[in-house]
């Protein structure tokens, strides 16, 4: 690793796990760095160069010696809780533990880069007090939202074909293909959000901060005043896309809007949809 890459993934580490001090730091085969936490607690972080496996572990050490750890490393997808000797004297110390540092190991050992097994709730109050620079700076990915609205749009464009064809910073790329024959660029950012789709010469864009996910979104569109233009609203209403500003620019009708809702599944509705029905259900 180059100075510069260590130096900011010291600093990272450092905010996630709210270190005070460093003990011991190396960057020979591997980059490693030990922390204490408070009394007792010790942070044990490794990355090696060749492979890139991971290990981060807490370990826990009382006056006796070593008691026991929570250890994740990148060959397994589920941290692990390891207690010694496994006496009752040693479970009285490590069973606590283990229960106190478990929700902090599990957050930070993620918001660190840690492919851990956990729910998109989980990921989601994680990420509270986290910023949205850091968000794309550590390359934060919420997999589950992504593919949720890719999902969404495929269905609601008909598309036929899907490719990923890159991820930059914190946004994924992808190219599709239309049922009628015309190719779609999307873009979605770590966090699930679309911020651009393309059809044609008709794109439209956040035009807030595409570098940033999670950002307020002022939607632009250009327009390619043909066919685009049109594919690109009916797909955009399927979607249950709700900026006026930008519809009043896209030739739709209320009739076509109308003929749209009626064609399509009831299991394909956006909640836009479904909300509109219950508030006139509720009428």
């Amino acid at each position: 690793m180059t100075q510069k890459a260590i130096e900011a993934l010291t600093a990272k580490l450092i905010r996630i796990w709210q270190i005070k001090s460093i003990v011991n730091q190396e960057n020979y085969l591997r980059f490693g760095l030990e922390a204490p936490l408070e009394e007792g607690v010790m942070l044990s972080y490794s990355r090696y160069h060749a492979g890139g496996l991971t290990r981060v572990a807490l370990v826990q050490r009382d006056n006796s010696g070593l008691v026991g750890r929570l250890y994740w490393n990148s060959n397994e997808p589920e941290v692990m809780g390891i207690g010694w000797k496994q006496s009752d004297r040693e479970n009285e110390f490590f069973e606590p533990f283990a229960r106190a540092w478990m929700p902090f190991f599990r957050r930070s050992c993620w918001l660190s880069g840690c492919d851990i097994e956990a729910s998109v709730h989980e990921k989601l109050e994680w990420l509270d007090g986290i910023t949205a620079e850091e968000i794309r700076e550590w390359n934060l990915r919420l997999n589950e939202y992504i593919e949720k609205e890719l999902a969404r749009i495929v269905a609601a464009f008909g598309v036929t074909k899907c490719t990923k064809v890159r991820q930059v910073i914190a946004n994924n790329f992808y190219k599709a293909t239309t049922s009628d024959g015309q190719e779609l660029s999307i873009r979605i950012d770590n966090l699930g959000k679309c911020s651009s789709l393309s059809l044609g010469g008709c794109a439209l864009f956040n035009q807030t901060n595409l570098a940033l996910p999670g950002q307020p979104i002022s939607w632009a569109i250009n327009l390619s005043e043909g066919e685009s233009d049109l594919i690109m609203a009916r797909g955009l209403y399927r979607l249950g896309f709700d900026d006026e500003a930008i519809f009043s620019q896209l030739p739709l009708t209320a009739h076509e809007k109308l003929e749209l809702r009626l064609s399509t599944p009831r299991e394909l509705w956006p909640q836009v949809w479904l909300d509109e029905e219950s508030e006139r259900l509720l009428v």
